[in-house]
């Protein structure tokens, strides 16, 4: 797993594959802010599976404010 921390934005990228921990498929965003940021995503982890609306198939990379997004890769 690997977490950054970008003021009160936490984004952590996950492997579902415990023989690559670091082929991320996953990234997960914890956003307490007020205001939607823009996420980069590690290579081929595109779409957006859950937000503030529930489960959803977007290839936004946007996580709102006061929310967690997940991104899954394809």
């Amino acid at each position: 797993m690997a977490t950054t921390i970008n003021g009160s934005v936490v984004t952590s990228a996950l492997s579902s594959h415990a023989g690559a921990p670091t082929s991320h498929d996953t990234v997960v965003v914890y956003n307490p802010t007020n205001s939607a940021v823009d996420v980069t995503l590690p290579a081929g982890t595109g779409k957006k599976v859950l937000d503030t609306h529930g489960a959803t198939d977007s290839t936004s990379t946007t996580a709102d404010g006061l929310a967690v997004t997940v991104f899954k890769k394809p």
